[in-house]
């Protein structure tokens, strides 16, 4: 990873397991963050099996082994994402932090972050080379890949998405590492490799490895106040809402 020649501290933000509606109110209000300057990476899991709608989704592709499960629109591309045994990451970095081509970052965090701290851990997922045959009628956005994403024995076990605000970047990702009964075609680090990896030994590796591939300063921080209150102001009034929800 190419090293950084702006500002280079950047926040570590709590290890943190909570619902859907908090987890993209609080990826939002990183990004919010990266316009006042402020670079935050931090990974989280979902506290219950959580469906995770692309921005330009309807809601109509869902099928009848998701209906039952709680639902949230992301405020990134892509598609649908069944959010059970995995590992979500999310960096926002300022715009002066970016540089031209904001693409670079899924295959640079891809490359240099998880590919290495799988290793680490024991797991063989080189980087796709060639983008899966795009098939309109794919709903899960594990059943493809595009050239950048990771996989184990030929399936895809990460991949991530990106929205931009002002030059700022917030990209955010999925590292799956077992299947759910929800989604059970989808197969995970432990069903491919028979590595058992638990969330929180992932994200350490995951911090680990981001450290040695850039040179920032990475502190563990809290939330601050302003942020908390973010959270909770775009959970209420965008996150929970049908009008956000159900907008396609």
């Amino acid at each position: 990873m190419e090293a950084v020649t702006h500002e280079t501290v950047c926040r570590l933000l709590p290890f943190q397991s909570a619902d859907g509606y908090f987890q993209m109110a609080a990826d939002e209000t990183m990004l919010l963050s990266a316009a006042r300057g402020i670079a935050s990476f931090r990974c989280y899991v979902w506290s219950e099996a959580t469906v995770s709608l692309g921005y330009f989704q309807p809601r109509a592709v869902l099928n009848s082994r998701l209906w039952d499960l709680p639902w949230v629109r992301r405020a990134t591309g892509g598609k649908t994402l069944v959010h059970h045994h995995e590992l979500t990451y999310a960096l926002a970095l300022p715009a002066s932090w970016v540089g031209p081509r904001l693409h670079d970052w899924l295959t640079r965090l891809h490359a240099n972050v998880l590919l290495p701290a799988l290793k680490q851990l024991g797991v063989r997922a080189p980087l796709s080379l060639a983008q899966r045959p795009n098939n309109v009628e794919v709903m899960l956005c594990f059943e493809q890949w595009s050239a950048g994403d990771l996989l184990c024995a030929g399936r895809k076990i990460a991949g991530s998405a990106q929205r931009k605000h002002h030059g700022c970047l917030l990209q955010h990702g999925s590292l799956l590492l077992a299947k759910s009964a929800h989604a059970p075609d989808l197969l995970g680090v432990q069903d491919l490799a028979g590595v058992e990896i638990p969330p929180k030994e992932a994200a350490a590796a995951v911090v680990d490895l981001l450290l040695q591939a850039t040179n920032w300063e990475i502190k563990d921080s809290p939330w601050a106040e302003g942020e908390r209150s973010s959270i909770q102001t775009l959970r209420r009034n965008k996150y929970e809402c049908p009008e956000w929800n159900e907008k396609r």
